[in-house]
């Protein structure tokens, strides 16, 4: 009987300990498996509270619904049907600009106005930077495919004015990532194919418009099949973590048990050694920590794989969730929320209305739920603040914003301290040169957020490919 370890009980931790435990049914006798995670709860960053009748979530509060893995997952796991999409009563999104709240032009997709005419209207961009954002239509593509920082294809592309008040704010609310190192072929490829098959942006958004509308023309218009961009589950991203552990057998969890390092084995090809004093042996090893808890781990193993691992950065960031009543609010922008930019030299960098956006999150039609973000790239320090702090600073800008001076009847802060990758230029070639590394250690892989993706679509399908790469390895047929 083969034995896989797998370090770390987040969304890829679990989603492997799945597929193995799929697996192991068919095969009792063949396989094994052990989740290994240093926290008394498995889910990592998918983290939901019920409190006083809020659903408030500490992590990511939803998936994309053009990437299919998490509904898969869900439709095996008996729960799709728990799924639902953004309410479309208050649809679109706002900026702060220069201290004003605009709305964003209609239809934003790819990080850009999808609506050409709307941003024509639309008063956040100037007309200088609009006219300047048209030279797109006449500027040749760049004849290489080296990679390139989203400030500077932006920039070379659409001018400074659309990076600093339109995609610059949007980037920051999805990536944490500052826009002037970031990898675009790491974090938006799509541009990059746009300017490869188009020519110019601009060109590629009217082929797009022109090839949606005869899509359009041959479904029914009436169908109800079309989903919106992002979807969630009815009572909170945890529904998706409790039914994964839920399909664990419980005697392969071991929560509350942080790894040391690991090690070459003797009897097995790897040796686990847990902070505890316990050890593992194991044919092979899944570690879905985080880039920057591997490299720790591995060092025993592969020194320059562990180096590798440590390239990649990290910063922090928290998500703050008040709770207010609607009777003690001032009038706030009907939309999903407002990002903003760091031109704006705030300390938050975008506040989303939750209840707003999703259904089911308040007790009643009483109240509301805000959350706030702050850290980032930009101020990643806030992080390390005490509650108290953290609060005064989100009250005070939150009044200076949106002219609330009402204290929220529930608060909730989620610290993630060192928890968000950064895909800096070069990160393709990073990992890479670690896949490479891991070619020489048979049965050891490193999946997560990371390496491919951060969203919960791209952990999953991070999790699918390291588990048939070391069912493959042990020579178990798949049948994922």
């Amino acid at each position: 009987m083969k034995h896989v370890a797998i370090i770390g009980g987040g969304i890829t931790g679990l989603t492997v300990a799945y597929l193995l435990e799929q697996q192991k049914q068919e095969h009792p006798d063949e396989l094994d498996y052990q989740l290994i995670e240093k926290e008394e709860r498995l889910g990592g960053k998918v983290i939901t509270e019920n409190v006083d009748g809020f659903i408030i979530e500490g992590g990511p509060d939803s998936f994309i619904s053009r990437k299919p893995e998490v509904m898969k997952i869900s439709e095996q796991l008996g729960i799709s049907a728990n799924v639902m999409g953004t309410n479309t009563t208050h649809r679109g999104s706002y900026v702060l600009s220069d201290n004003q709240i605009h709305q964003l032009p209609d239809g934003v997709a790819l990080l850009m106005p999808f609506k050409i005419m709307d941003f024509a209207r639309n008063p956040i961009i100037s007309w200088r930077g609009k006219f300047r954002a048209l030279g797109d239509l006449f500027i040749p593509a760049r004849p290489n495919q080296q990679d390139e920082s989203l400030a500077s294809f932006i920039n070379r592309r659409l001018g400074n004015e659309m990076l600093e008040k339109l995609i610059g704010p949007l980037v920051g609310g999805i990536h944490s990532n500052n826009p002037n190192s970031m990898s675009l072929q790491a974090t938006f490829p799509r541009f990059l194919e746009m300017e490869r098959e188009h020519r110019s942006i601009i060109l590629a958004i009217l082929h797009m418009k022109r090839a949606m509308k005869k899509r359009m023309k041959q479904v029914n218009p009436a169908s109800t099949n079309r989903k919106p961009p992002f979807l969630t589950f009815q009572h909170g991203m945890t529904e998706l973590t409790s039914a994964l552990e839920k399909a664990l057998s419980p005697d392969s969890i071991h929560t509350g048990t942080a790894v040391a390092r690991i090690e070459k084995g003797e009897q097995t090809p790897y040796r686990i050694f847990l902070q505890n004093g316990e050890e593992i042996n194991a044919d092979a090893v899944v570690v879905t920590a985080g880039a920057n808890i591997a490299t720790k781990l591995l060092n025993g193993i592969d020194e320059e794989l562990a180096q590798l691992l440590g390239k990649i950065p990290f910063t922090s960031s928290a998500a703050i969730s008040l709770g207010y009543r609607k009777a003690d609010l001032p009038q706030l922008p009907l939309g999903y929320g407002i990002t903003i930019p760091v031109r704006e030299q705030r300390n938050i960098s975008a506040i989303t209305f939750s209840s707003l956006k999703w259904d089911h999150r308040v007790p009643n039609d009483d109240y509301m739920l805000l959350r706030i973000f702050i850290g980032g790239y930009a101020n990643p320090e806030l992080v390390q603040r005490d509650n108290e702090h953290i609060l005064d600073i989100i009250k005070m800008e939150l009044n200076d914003i949106l002219g609330i001076t009402a204290d929220p009847v529930v608060q909730r802060i989620y610290r993630w301290v060192q928890g968000r990758p950064q895909y800096e230029l070069g990160h393709l070639d990073c990992v890479h040169q670690i896949e490479a590394r891991l070619q020489d250690h048979p049965g050891l892989y490193v999946a997560g957020s990371s390496f491919y993706g951060a969203g919960l679509s791209d952990c999953i399908a991070s999790a699918v490919r390291g588990t048939n790469t070391i069912l493959k390895e042990l020579g178990i047929e798949s049948n994922n």
